[in-house]
């Protein structure tokens, strides 16, 4: 029968998809006088579903995040960028208000000129592309899995 978790067993879950480590997640969850034990924990099914609910919330995120940066590398506009490369004085004040996400590298040679290297293009689309078709295939997270093998292996046991 599942149950609600308390606010520590949640913050062990987080803890736990965080570190990959359940003796440091309840370590840090402040567990240690609950009388509680790790392997009691891993096995109660309120928390291996709240580990999934959380690992998979980490995922969508960290894949959006991706997806955002590599689309403005893909698509961005690169005008300040070219701006910069024709300014004679820059001050400050103007480079804070640039785009310049799509440069991987300035450098400011002996004779004064400004070389610009941008971020690759195709390669964005490349991993834009991959990140299209790790959602499409929805695969499982392999620290998931490991956690789902490591329960099972702690269940047997008992």
């Amino acid at each position: 029968m599942k149950r609600s978790l308390n606010r520590k067993e949640k913050n062990f879950c987080y803890h736990l998809v965080e570190t990959g480590n359940p003796y440091e997640a309840f370590k840090i969850s402040k567990m240690q006088n609950e009388g509680e034990n790790i392997p009691k924990l891993m096995l109660d099914e309120s928390v291996r579903e709240e580990i999934s609910r959380v690992c998979e919330k980490k995922f969508k995120n960290s894949l959006a995040k991706s997806e955002i940066g590599y689309e403005r590398l893909a698509f961005g506009r690169i005008f300040d960028c070219v701006k910069l490369m024709f300014m004679k004085d820059i001050e400050d004040c103007q480079i804070e208000n640039m785009n310049l996400f799509n440069i991987s590298e300035i450098k400011r040679l002996k004779d004064g000129t400004i070389e610009i290297k941008f971020f690759d293009r195709m390669k964005a689309l490349e991993k834009l592309e991959q990140i299209e078709s790790a959602k499409s295939n929805s695969q499982v997270l392999p620290f998931y899995s490991a956690l789902e093998n490591g329960m099972k292996k702690l269940a047997n046991e008992n």
